[in-house]
């Protein structure tokens, strides 16, 4: 018992076990967001995807949007609903990100201890909890918040890799390696006329080659119109489609040719054989070697799965082989080799979208989701913009007015202890490329090009965990100063102090949160982006139920499911398309983003509205007659 007080990992511990507790009694509270029941139906397809693997004949079909994302995080409350439907099935998406958002605050811990003591990385994964837009992200974001953990998971256990590598017995030493010496000692052993006439073989069988593949690739069967994709990102896909046949020529010629050299030329020249054979056999040993890792297999795996969330997860892969490179030169290429041999396959098991056409669809949703095509628009400072029309600014901004004044004080100190560590050469290991490359590259990146962001880019929430990192240096140079325990703990208290109160006042709806540098969540309405995806249309739900007779009729604007999901069976709910066909009198519910409460039957009367901190959500109309 002694040594479980005295560990190191017991506060953290604790703050996952109160989440765990908080999160279990409040999880019913929060609605479903405007996208969800799109990805519970794109999981659905996924998962009868896999049963189609036995079903001749099967056709299947893909979100024209959503399959550019992997289905992995959605595809588990899917299973968990089919075998308990009584139970919501946003629920059970919820909690699962829920115990993400868990499992990423214990993975930043870790990955702060590279380089922190116990108690600012504490601080750090404290505050990083105590953010209550973070906190009703955990678990409303069925995408943003299960990729912050998934990329948070890749760094750590991409950087537990690369370490892996200095405790790794070095390969026994391998042959001769190749060079044109060897080369040229084979053919000087060779009688003049033998080396013409070796070449005039191998020249005729690269001819040979060549040809066969031609025809092999002519002959490649082509995908069936039933599983071709060309719904969306059309002409992008059919360019791609005939770019993979090239690419697919290609490989049968090096095929081919390799295969000629080796039983023409290579079959009269021992000792460059000798060589190009023992340095490929050298190298498939390294990354069998490295496959045996326990880091570097857990390490693709975590990879892939994160890539079936979102595909920037490569750019995780890129930091760490970045590291990999600048620390392990020699053993690079085997071990990147071993890492993509586990995370590619990871990829495509879990993405049933990319089977038909592996190369051409990876291709086509790696370009969509570079800039990915959103047609809303976003408010922003009382101005509506469309994503590409954002001003430079946007991302700083929004960050700054939505996450908790202690945090960012402690960042901008924590940025300045990182410049004087820099300067001065005493960084830890891996920290400066860590949070350059994390964070301050990607930002500067979006000041300088204009970001393409919309629902208070959402989307960046990766690039955070460094930010929280910079505020453990802060806090690492403040307890130098302060040495006693309850000083310390008095200060880590009073920095998530205001996101503990965020977080009550606000819940459910704590994604609404901004701070008092703005005026608090009370000042921002029609300002700024509120209840964006609908979460409040349960509460509204709530209301209905009580209150309206049998046989009522609801006219939802926005998201349908999310109210209809919580309503009562016999209350008709019909959208927008329908709205022209409703009799009156009904009730209309929607929204007061983009202002549509003001624009919808704007002289009805409102019998009732969901109100945080005097901010309006979304309200609730009586309409008794039709306005021309």
């Amino acid at each position: 018992m002694k040594k479980i007080l005295r560990s190191e990992y017991l506060p953290v511990l604790l703050l996952i076990a109160v989440n765990l507790v908080v999160g279990t009694l409040t999880l019913s509270h929060y609605g479903e967001t405007w996208d969800e029941q799109n990805y519970y139906f794109y999981a659905d397809q996924s998962l009868k995807a896999y049963a189609g693997l036995f079903q001749p004949g099967f056709i299947p079909t893909f979100d024209p949007t959503l399959r550019y994302y992997g289905p992995v995080f959605t595809m588990p409350a899917v299973l968990l609903w089919r075998a308990f439907p009584g139970i919501v099935i946003s629920d059970f998406q919820h909690a699962i990100n829920w115990l993400a958002f868990q499992a990423a605050l214990v993975t930043f811990y870790l990955l702060a201890r590279r380089w922190l003591d116990g108690w600012a990385s504490f601080g750090a994964t404290l505050l990083l909890a105590a953010q209550p837009l973070l906190w009703g992200h955990a678990f409303i974001n069925p995408k943003d918040t299960p990729f912050m953990a998934g990329f948070l998971a890749c760094i750590y256990s991409g950087l537990k890799m690369v370490d892996a590598l200095d405790n790794m017995d070095s390969p026994p030493p391998g042959p001769e390696r190749f060079t044109t010496d060897i080369l040229r000692r084979d053919l000087a052993a060779l009688r003049p006329s033998t080396r013409r006439l070796l070449a005039v073989l191998t020249a005729g069988g690269i001819l040979a080659a060549a040809a066969l593949a031609f025809l092999l690739n002519a002959a490649w069967p082509e995908i069936p119109p039933a599983f071709r994709d060309d719904a969306s990102a059309a002409e992008l896909t059919i360019y791609l489609r005939g770019l993979a046949a090239q690419l697919r020529g290609l490989s049968f010629l090096a095929l081919f040719t390799w295969l000629i050299l080796r039983w023409l030329a290579l079959a009269r020249l021992p000792f460059t054989r000798a060589a190009l054979t023992g340095e490929a056999s050298a190298y498939i040993r390294s990354v069998w070697r490295c496959l045996r890792h326990p880091a570097i297999f857990i390490a693709g795996l975590l990879l892939g799965l994160s890539l079936s969330i979102r595909l920037l997860a490569f750019a995780a892969a890129a930091l760490v082989g970045l590291l990999l490179f600048l620390r392990h030169r020699a053993d690079f290429l085997p071990a990147l080799t071993a890492y993509g041999l586990v995370s590619l396959p990871v990829m495509y098991i879990t993405w049933p979208y990319l089977w038909q056409e592996p190369l051409v669809r990876f291709l086509v949703a790696l370009r969509v989701m570079a800039n990915f095509p959103w047609p809303g628009r976003t408010l922003f400072d009382g101005t509506y913009y469309s994503p590409e029309m954002l001003p430079n600014h946007y991302l700083p901004t929004i960050w700054g007015i939505q996450l908790t004044e202690p945090l960012l004080a402690l960042a901008l100190l924590g940025l300045l202890c990182f410049m004087v560590l820099a300067w001065r050469r005493r960084l830890g290991r891996d920290l400066g490329p860590v949070i350059s490359l994390w964070l301050l590259l990607p930002l500067s990146a979006i000041l300088l090009a204009g970001p393409s962001l919309y629902d208070n880019a959402r989307q960046l929430y990766f690039i955070l965990p460094p930010l929280f990192l910079l505020t453990g240096l802060a806090l690492q140079a403040l307890f130098g100063w302060i040495r006693h325990k309850v000083p310390r703990a008095a200060l880590l208290l009073l920095a998530a102090l205001p996101g503990w109160i965020g977080i009550a006042s606000l819940h459910p709806y704590q994604y609404i949160y901004y701070n008092r540098l703005v005026g608090g969540t009370t000042s921002v309405e029609r300002r700024f982006e509120l209840d964006y995806w609908g979460l409040s249309y349960r509460e509204t739900a709530a209301y209905l139920n009580a209150e309206l007779s049998q046989g009522a009729r609801a006219l939802v604007i926005g998201p349908e499911a999310s109210l209809w999901r919580f309503t009562r069976p016999d209350i008709q709910v019909v959208g927008e398309a329908e709205a022209g066909d409703l009799p009156v009198p009904f009730h209309l519910v929607t929204l007061t983003r983009n202002d549509a409460d003001l624009l919808y039957f704007p002289d009805a009367p409102v019998i009732f509205s969901v109100e945080r901190q005097g901010a309006t959500l979304s309200v609730v109309k009586l309409i008794e007659e039709r306005q021309p």
